[in-house]
């Protein structure tokens, strides 16, 4: 949706529609989702009762409504935007998964404020792909991930073919790294004297390489390496996943706060319409912010007092500080792109 915020003054749904039609159709099945602030209660997305009749005079090329099941929906307010956004569905037969698919046949709330909770969130289909969706599923609302909004998730199904041999994509992962110390010596030589690696050793010198054999003695000879190193404990795999450090000002009481704030908030999705509970929630909502704000607040203003204080009285300190307030250029994104998509993105400009 952030797309088209930027876009003409011309309503939303109106400029999804328009590029729907004109561009995307074409194209193939669409998927839409996101929030579009719109509520539409359990209102029927497709023209009811839509049936072939000899007796009408329509089309031949007249497609109709094939999907007729009914959707449920535990907001039952319909708004304008809501009804906007039906009329959209029914004119380029797209459908919603809220409330009408396994994981979510209730269509629970997926935006909760302090006001009351709705169902602004949608994943809107093509009819085409409707029986294609293996599930939907609305997670408890978790206030770290947004404000006031759940997050959506589906499963589809789909087949890949391609002309092209997955093994000319294949690679290698990462290798780990190295941890030495002032006992890896000594740990390293007893590793050798392993059984296993005495057997390594003993198969690789007795090998004889020739020159088209030449190539297959550096990775055996690694291997041999690598597995001294693994019994030696000296040996780290590289990691696929980087836990985000916090924040240097984020203390064990701002994260007892968030865990007590994360269980309200699921406590929130289960019982939506519990004053108390929605109540308790905001409380602990409004608390934990105004601790976020002091002890960023507070830790701001120490770094400024230990500046002013070590500028004249110890410079290695000062820039020492300095230093380490300066944000990581790590620009690592954790896994990379298949390079069969890369393939295949740049294959469309030829």
């Amino acid at each position: 949706m952030s797309s088209y915020l930027h876009q003409s003054d011309d309503d939303v749904l109106d400029s999804i529609e328009r590029d729907m039609t004109c561009t995307y159709k074409q194209l193939g099945d669409i998927i839409l989702c996101g929030d579009l602030n719109a509520r539409s209660g359990s209102e029927p997305d497709f023209i009811q009762n839509d049936v072939y009749d000899t007796h009408l005079p329509i089309y031949n090329d007249y497609d109709c409504d094939t999907i007729q099941d009914v959707r449920h929906s535990y907001d039952s307010k319909v708004d304008v935007r809501g009804r906007q956004l039906l009329d959209l569905c029914i004119s380029t037969k797209m459908r919603i998964l809220n409330g009408r698919v396994l994981g979510d046949l209730y269509g629970k709330f997926t935006c909760h404020k302090p006001t009351g909770s709705s169902v602004v969130d949608y994943v809107i289909v093509s009819e085409a792909l409707l029986p294609k969706i293996l599930s939907f599923k609305i997670s408890d609302f978790i206030p770290n991930f947004s404000d006031c909004h759940c997050k959506l998730s589906f499963g589809i199904l789909a087949t890949y073919s391609s002309h092209l041999s997955i093994n000319k994509f294949k690679m290698n992962a990462f290798p780990g790294g190295y941890k030495w110390t002032k006992s890896s010596t000594s740990q390293f030589q007893d590793a050798l004297c392993h059984p296993v690696c005495k057997s390594l050793l003993n198969n690789f010198m007795n090998h004889e390489y020739d020159n088209e054999d030449s190539e297959r003695a550096v990775p055996d000879f690694l291997n041999i390496i690598n597995v001294a190193a693994t019994k030696a404990n000296i040996f780290r795999h590289k990691s696929s996943k980087k836990r985000k450090p916090n924040c240097k000002w984020f203390d064990s009481d701002l994260g007892v706060k968030r865990k007590i704030l994360v269980s309200k908030g699921e406590l929130l999705s289960k019982f939506p319409y519990d004053p108390i509970v929605r109540g308790s929630y905001y409380k602990c909502y409004r608390e934990y912010n105004k601790l976020r704000k002091y002890k960023m607040r507070t830790f701001k203003q120490s770094i400024l007092n230990s500046l002013d204080n070590l500028r004249d009285s110890d410079p290695k300190q000062y820039w020492k500080l300095i230093n380490s307030l300066k944000e990581s250029t790590d620009d690592s994104k954790g896994k990379s792109v298949e390079p069969e998509v890369w393939f295949n993105h740049f294959f469309r400009f030829e």
